[in-house]
């Protein structure tokens, strides 16, 4: 006698958490659900209906007809060279456990345990952390990249024993690219691998006359792309590239590949996950070129349909707007400034009442990641909901000047935006209002923003990833009291999730109403705890 398996009526109430992420894809199904989001196989329905039907059957352990990620078989291996061909690549890594895992093994690559790392301030938090587990010392790196300075602060700061490496993040999470030729250049004259964090650019490769130049063909040494942000693969779907042309391709070689994966990465590491990247790679190399132009064409002409509705199109842009007649800006990214319309937290609030979900919303953008098989109606829906967005912001008569209505002037009509239903598309439970940010509200953000990216001249050098490692060591103070003193966690600021302070770094007194400012316009920081931050006594 087999055991009953429960069926959706057994299980009703019982069980919230898969019953809050199977309520999209019912949704979905009905019409009341539009997502512009990752991960890019859109709830599966980019799969093929075989593949999406099998997915749990290829959830298998370790054995003889199967495969293993942490020591690959033929199967495994024949896939990471077919993901080399497509990517263009020496060798390429499939790693099932993110692209924060896929960083970490990278810098023990390069530059390696106590090694110097030159690099924004502004990374990605796993940066910290492999830096932190891997006693990396940062050396900050001017956001312009500009060559004169990075130079000097390669002569004062380069561990002479070779244990030092360039890292850089491009693109953003807004689809922008750094210009990577003259910091390459350096790179290889001074023997520096040169590792990018591409985690939102696996797609590049496949788009050449409207995408920015790959990563893997900048003169980098080692790649890290996230699939699951654009193409149809599983969350968290990463490579990880040795480029074909990198001086230091020998060193980096499978014995020490793996034997950092089998130390960052867990014992059982997803095969579905791989077998959905194999499938993502196959998927973009014969059909990724026309899916990215269709896409591509869809949010021109939706940014066309904005025109006079009061967005600034960030991107995409058409091949025509780069004076270099190379493209800067990620072709399938839908980025708008909504500056003039209340800002992307109202806006966002008012879209998901309406059943369409962004990728982030922020005070001054709202960004849609749409997926290479996303319909053509549902970039219809997107600009029908735009325009009545804006229509609606215009009728009740906000502009520039409008104060934030947490800022004292009470709960305005004028300065909130409405849902535009009664919670009828899962929102139970969401505060049907958010309040519109004026102008002066976005300006003072972005200010803010800037001031906290900078470093006090008193914090050079001070950064020391390491000391997030002992928690216990320190102390919860609150903001008024940690002035001054030693941070022991980053400061993460959230959106868009950019790193201010690293841990041994510290916070002005002259920054606290920066601070104050900040969660007052629904801004998070990571770090800040019910207004305390940890630091070391």
């Amino acid at each position: 006698m087999t055991s009953k398996i429960s069926s959706w009526t057994d299980i009703s109430g019982a069980c919230p958490l898969l019953e809050r992420l199977a309520a999209p894809e019912r949704r979905r199904n009905s019409g009341g659900y539009i997502g512009f989001h990752m991960p890019g196989h859109r709830g599966g329905h980019d799969f093929p209906p075989e593949l999406r039907t099998a997915l749990s059957a290829l959830d298998i352990t370790e054995i003889s007809a199967s495969d293993d990620l942490n020591a690959p078989g033929p199967a495994l291996r024949a896939a990471a060279h077919l993901a080399a061909e497509a990517w263009q690549t020496e060798r390429s890594y499939f790693i099932t456990t993110g692209s924060s895992t896929t960083i970490k093994v990278m810098l023990a690559l390069a530059p390696g345990p106590d090694g110097r790392l030159f690099c924004s301030r502004a990374v990605h938090q796993s940066v910290i952390h492999a830096a932190a587990l891997l006693n990396i010392r940062p050396v900050f790196l001017p956001d312009d990249l500009n060559l004169e300075t990075t130079t000097a602060l390669l002569s004062a700061h380069h561990d002479e024993s070779g244990r030092s490496a360039f890292l850089i993040t491009s693109p953003d999470y807004y689809g922008r690219v750094v210009d990577l030729r003259g910091i390459a250049s350096l790179a290889e004259r001074e023997r520096i691998p040169l590792l990018i964090d591409a985690a939102h650019g696996a797609h590049f490769n496949f788009a050449p006359d409207l995408a920015p130049p790959p990563a893997t063909a900048s003169g980098a040494d080692l790649i890290v792309h996230s699939l699951h942000k654009t193409l149809p693969a599983l969350t968290p779907a990463s490579l990880l590239h040795v480029a074909s042309n990198s001086l230091f391709a020998a060193d980096f070689d499978d014995e020490k590949i793996y034997h950092y994966l089998r130390i960052f990465q867990t014992s059982s590491p997803s095969l579905m996950v791989a077998a959905s990247m194999d499938y993502a790679r196959y998927y973009v190399s014969n059909h990724g070129g026309a899916a990215i132009a269709r896409v591509h064409e869809e949010l021109l002409e939706l940014n066309r349909s904005l025109h006079d509705y009061g967005y600034i199109p960030e991107g995409p842009l058409p091949r025509s707007a780069y004076p270099s007649g190379l493209a800067e800006r990620d072709p399938i990214r839908l980025v708008l400034d909504c500056s003039c319309l209340g800002g992307g937290f109202a806006m966002a609030h008012y879209l998901e009442s309406k059943g369409i979900y962004c990728e982030l919303a922020e005070p001054r953008r709202i960004v849609f990641l749409p997926s290479l098989g996303q319909p053509a109606e549902d970039f219809r829906a997107l600009g029908k909901a735009l325009r009545e967005y804006a229509e609606q912001f215009q009728r009740k008569g906000c502009n520039g000047d409008s104060k934030n209505a947490n800022g004292g002037d009470g709960k305005n009509g004028n300065c909130y935006g409405d849902s535009g239903s009664s919670n009828d598309n899962g929102n139970d439970g969401v505060e049907t209002d958010i309040p519109y940010l004026s102008r002066r509200d976005i300006d003072e953000i972005d200010q803010i923003y800037v001031s906290m990216r900078e470093m006090p001249a008193d914090c050079e050098g001070r950064a020391e990833p390491h000391l997030m490692l002992n928690l216990a060591a320190a102390t919860a103070l609150p903001l008024s009291q940690a002035v001054n003193r030693r941070l022991a966690t980053p400061l993460i600021i959230r959106p868009p999730g950019l790193a201010c302070r690293w841990p041994g770094e510290h916070i002005n007194a002259d920054e606290l109403p920066a601070l104050t400012e900040l969660h007052r316009f629904f801004v998070q920081i990571d770090g800040i705890t019910s207004g305390s931050a940890r630091v070391l006594l």
